[in-house]
């Protein structure tokens, strides 16, 4: 998930949306960050990212190259292949489309927690492979406080 501020005095604007391969592949978080600009009036460059716990690069793999990564650009240094897996990095895909679209790299917070391997944590990806365990889905929101 990936949620995004527009820091500015009035008003505030928040954005959020879940950001998995599918739409990773589609822009979704060059396309919010668009939509935000407009909306607000702001400066990429005053705008605020966090990237929700999701599955880690070490977790996510597949044998063969993922299906729903057909936009190379979307996923450029983003599937890596070691011996016979694919890793995805869904955090880098979503951190380069930000960039891309003029957010400050020192602007993006990136959650270390892995949602497949961390047992406080659904993971969509761990239940299709068979984790019953992992069924579910999370919440992430965004708490406003003042910055002295």
């Amino acid at each position: 998930m990936l949620i995004l501020v527009a820091i500015k005095k009035e008003p505030q604007m928040l954005a959020i949306a879940h950001c998995g391969g599918e739409y990773i592949n589609r822009f979704l978080p060059k396309q919010m960050i668009k939509t935000l600009v407009k909306e607000s009036g702001i400066s990429p460059s005053k705008i605020k990212a966090y990237i929700t716990p999701c599955i880690a690069k070490t977790s996510y793999k597949y044998d063969k190259y993922p299906p729903f990564a057909t936009n190379k650009t979307a996923w450029r240094n983003s599937i890596i292949k070691e011996k016979d897996n694919y890793y995805i990095d869904l955090r880098e895909a979503i951190k380069n489309q930000l960039i891309e679209e003029g957010i400050k790299n020192e602007n993006i917070n990136i959650s270390p927690l892995d949602t497949k391997e961390n047992k406080e944590f659904y993971s969509h990806c761990a239940y299709k492979n068979g984790d019953i365990s992992k069924n579910g889905r999370f919440l992430a929101g965004a708490i406003f406080t003042e910055e002295n």
